[in-house]
C-alpha cells in the first residue's frame, strides 16, 4: 500500500499551519542543516514571522536569528521583531542581516540609524532598504499615556553562599530581607511576586516563607505558590494558568497570593503585582520585571502601601566588605558581568525615581549595549567586562560553525545539508541540553504508573498513541544532563518506545508508590520528588 511518508506525517507538519505559535528554537533549526529544515523553512516562506522577547536570545541564538533573518528577507517574509528592552548594536545588527538577505549588503546599509524606537516601532522596507520611524507626536502620546514613576533599588543582603570573617558584623540576611518585605503582603493582603535566580533559591524561599510568617486564613496553602521550570509539565501549566488568571486585568482578584518563581513570569504575561523582591539579575530582566509591577491603573492597592509609585527591590549578595560577590551557583546562569554591571550602575545611579517608558533605553544601552565607559569605573569590571566581550564572540563563532550558508554562497540545494552534522551538535542553544527525567511509581504487583495512586498506568507493552505521549511528556522533569549521566539500565525507557523520537531519550525516574520520597541512585547523584517544591537533587 502507497501512504504517505514519514516526513509529512511526522510532528513537525505542525509548522505548515495556518497559523503557528512555538518558540524560538523551531523557526531557528531551519537555519541549521539538519533533518526537515527544508520544511521548517518551507513554513516560514509567505508567512508574517513574528518572533517577541527578542532581548531574551543568548548571543549564539541571536547570531543564528540574523541567519534566518537573512533568508527570510531572501524570500520576501515580512517579520516583526518585538522588545521592550532592546540594546541599539542588537537592533542594527538584526535589521541589518535582514536587509542584506533583500539585496542590500551591509556596505550600503552601514550609514543607516538602525536603532530601537521606544516606544513606538522602526520600519525597514526590504525593497530600497528605507527607514520609517513612529511620528514623534504618536510616540509622545503614547508614552504620557503609559508614564508612570517607579522606583529600582539596590538593598545589599548577605547571601549564603559568603563566608564572611569572625569578626565581622552581623548584617541582613536575603531570606530576613524577603521575609521583610513579604510580612506585609501575608499579614494584610495583597499580591507579590519573589524573584529567584536559581530554583534551588527559589525552593528554600518558599520553605522559608511558608513557615516564617504568620499566614491567616487557614495558613499558606493557596497563598503562597511556587512555580520554577523542575516541576512536571502538568503542574506548571496549571500553576501558571492559576497566577495568570489570579492576577489579570479582568476577573476578581485574590485578597493575598504571594508568588516564589525564577524567571518563568519574566516576559509575556499580562499580569499585575503590588509588590516584586528580586535577586541580583541583568538589567534588562529587572525592567521585564518591573512591567508586572503596577501594570494596570484600575487595580485597588492594599492600604498599607503608602507610597505613590510602585517599588521594585533587587537583592544584591554581598561580602563582608560590602562589595558585590555573586554566589557560586550562579556561574552557570548568563555571564557574571551582567548582573555585576547592574549592581554597579545602580549603586552609581542618584537616588530619584525612574520614569517609564522615558528612561528605559537609556538603562539598557548603559549595561547591554556600549558599556565601556561603566566597565572603566572599576578594575574588577573591567576584567569581567573582557571576559564578557570574549565569551560573547565565541559563542557567536561557535553558532556561525554550524548555519547553513548566506543565499549568496548557495549554489544548490545540496549547500543547505552539506554538514553532517549529529543532532546534538546542530542546536539552537549552546552547551549541554538538559535530559527529560520521568517519575514513575511502581505498585505493589509491579506495575508502573504516572502517579503514586496508580490511576494511571505507564504503556510499556504497545505502541504509545498521541494522547498517551502528550500525558507522558507532561509528567516530565527537565533536570540536568550530569545528574542522570550515569543511568543504571533499570532507569532506561521502555523497549517499545526506543523507536519513537519524544520518547527514546527519557530517563526513568522509578520509585515505591508507598514512599515517594524514597532517593533514586543514578552514579553520585540520589534524586527524589517532592510534592511541594518539585525535584530535589541531592549529591553524595
Amino acid at each position: 500500500m502507497t501512504v504517505p511518508d514519514g516526513w509529512l506525517r511526522g510532528w513537525d507538519r505542525a509548522l505548515l499551519a495556518q497559523f503557528t505559535v512555538a518558540t524560538h528554537d523551531q523557526a531557528l533549526m531551519a537555519a541549521l542543516p539538519v533533518r526537515f529544515s527544508a520544511l521548517r523553512m518551507l513554513a516560514l516562506c509567505g508567512r508574517t514571522v513574528i518572533v517577541d522577547e527578542v532581548h531574551a536570545l543568548p548571543a549564539f541564538m541571536r547570531q543564528t536569528l540574523s541567519r534566518l533573518l537573512h533568508w527570510l528577507g531572501a524570500m520576501g517574509c515580512p517579520v516583526v521583531l518585538l522588545s521592550a528592552t532592546l540594546p541599539g548594536d542588537i537592533s542594527s545588527q538584526l535589521v541589518r542581516s535582514y536587509l542584506d538577505g533583500a539585496g542590500h549588503p551591509h556596505s550600503a546599509t552601514a550609514h543607516l540609524d538602525c536603532r530601537p524606537a521606544y516606544p513606538g516601532w522602526l520600519y525597514a522596507a526590504a525593497s530600497d532598504a528605507s527607514l520609517i520611524r513612529i511620528d514623534p507626536a504618536a510616540a509622545e502620546a503614547h508614552a504620557d499615556h503609559h508614564r508612570r514613576g517607579a522606583d529600582l533599588r539596590l538593598h545589599p543582603v548577605r547571601h549564603s553562599s559568603c563566608t564572611d570573617p569572625e569578626d565581622t558584623p552581623a548584617r541582613e540576611s536575603r531570606l530576613e530581607r524577603i521575609t521583610q518585605e513579604i510580612a506585609p503582603v501575608a499579614r494584610s493582603g495583597g499580591c507579590a511576586a519573589v524573584y529567584c535566580a536559581t530554583m534551588a533559591d527559589a525552593q528554600t524561599t518558599y520553605t522559608h516563607l511558608h513557615t516564617a510568617l504568620d499566614w491567616p486564613d487557614g495558613g499558606p496553602d493557596g497563598q503562597l505558590l511556587l512555580l520554577h521550570a523542575r516541576l512536571p509539565g502538568h503542574r506548571r501549566e496549571a500553576l501558571t494558568r492559576r497566577i495568570r488568571t489570579a492576577l489579570a486585568s479582568a476577573g476578581e482578584r485574590p485578597g493575598r497570593l504571594v508568588v516564589v518563581t525564577t524567571s518563568l513570569l519574566d516576559m509575556s504575561l499580562d499580569i499585575d503585582v503590588d509588590v516584586v523582591v528580586s535577586d541580583l539579575a541583568p538589567l534588562h530582566t529587572l525592567l521585564q520585571r518591573l512591567g508586572r509591577l503596577w501594570r494596570f491603573d484600575h487595580i485597588k492597592r492594599p492600604a498599607w502601601l503608602s507610597s505613590d509609585r510602585p517599588r521594585l527591590i533587587v537583592l544584591d549578595p554581598t561580602d563582608h566588605r560590602g562589595r558585590t560577590l555573586l554566589p557560586p551557583a550562579w556561574r552557570p546562569l548568563d555571564s557574571p558581568f551582567l548582573p555585576l554591571a547592574t549592581a554597579a550602575y545602580l549603586a552609581r545611579r542618584p537616588e530619584q525615581p525612574l520614569t517609564l517608558p522615558d528612561d528605559v533605553q537609556q538603562l539598557v544601552e548603559a549595561v547591554h549595549g556600549d558599556a565601556d565607559a561603566l566597565a572603566r569605573t572599576d578594575a574588577a569590571l573591567r576584567r569581567s567586562h573582557t571576559l564578557h566581550q570574549a565569551r560573547t564572540r565565541t559563542e557567536e563563532h561557535h553558532s556561525a560553525l554550524h548555519l547553513v550558508p548566506t543565499w549568496h554562497d548557495t549554489l544548490s540545494l545540496s549547500d543547505l545539508h552539506r554538514q553532517n552534522l549529529h543532532p546534538r551538535e546542530a542546536a539552537t542553544r549552546l552547551g549541554s541540553m538538559p535530559r527529560r527525567l520521568l517519575p514513575v511509581y511502581r505498585t505493589p504487583d509491579g506495575r508502573l504508573t504516572l502517579d503514586a495512586a496508580g490511576t494511571q498506568p505507564l504503556p510499556e507493552h504497545r505502541k504509545p498513541t498521541t494522547a498517551q505521549i502528550r500525558t507522558i511528556l507532561q509528567h516530565t522533569l527537565p533536570v540536568p544532563a550530569a545528574w542522570v549521566a550515569s543511568r543504571a539500565r533499570d532507569h532506561h525507557v521502555p523497549a517499545p518506545w526506543r523507536s519513537h523520537a519524544l520518547l527514546a531519550d527519557l530517563v526513568l525516574l522509578s520509585q515505591d508508590a508507598g514512599d515517594p520520597t524514597r532517593p533514586a541512585r543514578f552514579g553520585r547523584h540520589r534524586l527524589h520528588l517532592d510534592d511541594a517544591l518539585g525535584l530535589v537533587h541531592t549529591e553524595d
